[in-house]
């Protein structure tokens, strides 16, 4: 039987980072992974790339989690900036 595939929003580590040869990376933390896999499913990583692509991205799962990541600059919803953004 096949299992129900979730797609997972990746994030972006944007920093350059001798560990990782100074790449940037495409990421999610695990425990979203294991949680999906625990529940029985199938976990996708879907990349942050050309909006254009969602729709196709979307169609090849059944279910979607945003995990959420870097912070959305207040102006895009109409506040003013704060001093906690990062």
């Amino acid at each position: 039987m096949e299992k129900v595939r979730i797609g997972i929003v990746a994030n972006r580590f944007l920093k350059k980072e001798p560990a990782f040869a100074n790449e940037e990376l495409t990421y999610t933390m695990q425990g979203n992974i294991a949680a999906v896999i625990e529940s029985g499913a199938l976990p996708i990583l879907i990349p942050i790339t050309d909006p254009g692509d969602a729709t196709q991205y979307l169609s090849q799962v059944d279910g979607l989690i945003l995990p959420g990541g870097q912070d959305v600059q207040p102006k895009l919803y109409g506040e003013p900036e704060s001093d906690l953004l990062g």
